[in-house]
């Protein structure tokens, strides 16, 4: 628990469509908005919206804990590859299938396609 606020701004995700062999970036800035030093975990989520089957509604895929002074922020970056997109089949084999997903930072989304 920290005593102090965070606020999440200006996600960013590129490229905003991919093949399944490419990689997404994704970066944004996490700021200290209270009067006190703080520690913040930033916590990335993944959501496929058009599965074959339905996976978990939000799965976590990165995070990063972070300190900050009162006023502080940093740019926090991320990496996803495909196989991150991927989930368990009914077969007990990964399976990465072409479609829409949703990125979670915080109180932020965006969305992009995987072709």
């Amino acid at each position: 628990m920290s005593f102090t606020s965070f606020e999440y701004s200006d996600l960013r995700v590129s490229p905003d469509a991919f093949s399944a062999g490419g990689i997404i970036n994704i970066s944004l800035n996490l700021r200290n908005t209270g009067t006190r030093a703080g520690k913040e975990t930033a916590i990335l989520y993944v959501r496929d919206e058009v599965a074959t089957l339905t996976p978990a509604a939000k799965r976590v895929r990165r995070f990063a804990k972070v300190d900050l002074k009162p006023g502080e922020s940093k740019r926090l970056e991320f990496t996803l590859r495909a196989d991150d997109l991927g989930y368990i089949g009914l077969d007990n084999k990964p399976v990465i299938e072409p479609g829409e997903f949703t990125v979670m930072i915080g109180g932020r989304s965006a969305k992009f396609t995987l072709r």
